[in-house]
C-alpha cells in the first residue's frame, strides 16, 4: 500500500499545475471516468472531467485515427443492458 500513498502524495504536490492524470489498462477504445459504480451518479467536477475527456479523445483520434467513446462505465458500457 505504500506505493499508492507515495503516488497520491506526488499528485497532491502538483496541485494547481496538474489538470488530471490517467491510468491506461484497457484496449477497448473507451475513456471511462470516475463514479462508474451506478448510473446517473457523477463526480462534483463532472463538467471539467467531460471537457478533459472530450479533448483527450479528440487528440487521440487526430494522432492515431482511433475513435474513443467517453463517459462513465454505465453510460458507455451498459447503454443497451438493463441490469447495469
Amino acid at each position: 500500500m505504500y506505493h499508492y500513498r507515495a503516488f497520491s502524495n506526488f499528485l497532491l504536490s502538483l496541485r494547481g499545475r496538474l489538470e488530471g492524470y490517467i491510468t491506461l489498462h484497457t484496449y477497448s477504445q473507451l475513456w471511462i471516468y470516475s463514479y462508474s459504480h451506478r448510473k446517473f451518479t457523477y463526480a462534483p467536477d463532472i463538467e471539467d472531467t467531460k471537457r478533459v475527456a472530450q479533448k483527450a479523445v479528440a487528440e487521440l483520434e487526430k494522432m492515431y485515427g482511433t475513435k474513443y467513446k467517453y463517459g462513465t462505465g454505465p453510460e458507455i458500457i451498459c447503454k443497451k443492458r438493463k441490469h447495469c
